[in-house]
């Protein structure tokens, strides 16, 4: 007798056992090998629907590449810019214009009408043209190809001139102003 026929209690199982047992192990390796069958269908239509949703991306950006070739250029090939805002008035002695209304006319600038500058370079010379007098000559020293410590973007030539112009004791000197404020004995209120 096989010793894997028999049960805990050593008793023996009946042929009527081992046939249902045989069939409930044939059963259930029917429903593995289908499992397995329906898993490699959903796989491929998984693989079906991403090779299609790729194909679908890929058709939208070639499209919106497509669009934007032609919203940037006209007809004959040349490119279309944004519309240019006015130039900023030319930076001098940083009185008129102040130089924080400057700055940020010149900030704005670069943001809006960024198509129009091709790099940074661009920018930069943008920026010299943008000053005169004693701004452009503080600028020019580092500024020059020549320099041996050049500028090499608009921020620093920004930062250059803020050091320059504006008073890192602002506030402190504000507060000073106020408190030396009086109104003389003269002075009615409406005048002081």
């Amino acid at each position: 007798m096989d010793p894997l026929l028999e049960s805990d209690d050593n008793d023996v199982l009946d042929n009527a056992d081992v046939a249902q047992l045989r069939e409930q192990i044939r059963t259930l390796t029917q429903a593995r090998l289908d499992d397995q069958e329906t898993l490699r269908q959903v796989l491929e239509q998984l693989a079906t629907l991403a090779a299609a949703q790729a194909a679908q991306l890929n058709t939208h950006l070639v499209r919106s590449v497509e669009r934007d070739d032609t919203s940037t250029g006209s007809q004959d090939g040349t490119p279309k810019y944004s519309k240019k805002f006015p130039d900023p008035d030319p930076l001098s002695d940083g009185a008129d214009p102040t130089f924080e209304s400057w700055k940020l006319q010149m900030q704005g600038k670069f943001r809006v009408n960024a198509d129009h500058f091709e790099d940074e370079e661009a920018k930069m010379l943008y920026l010299f043209n943008r000053t005169s007098g004693n701004a452009q000559k503080h600028l020019q020293p580092r500024y020059d190809d020549k320099s041996q410590v050049r500028f090499t973007c608009v921020r620093e030539m920004i930062e250059h001139l803020e050091a320059i112009y504006v008073n890192p004791n602002k506030v402190r000197d504000a507060q000073f102003d106020y408190n030396r404020l009086t109104m003389k004995t003269s002075q009615t209120f409406v005048d002081f």
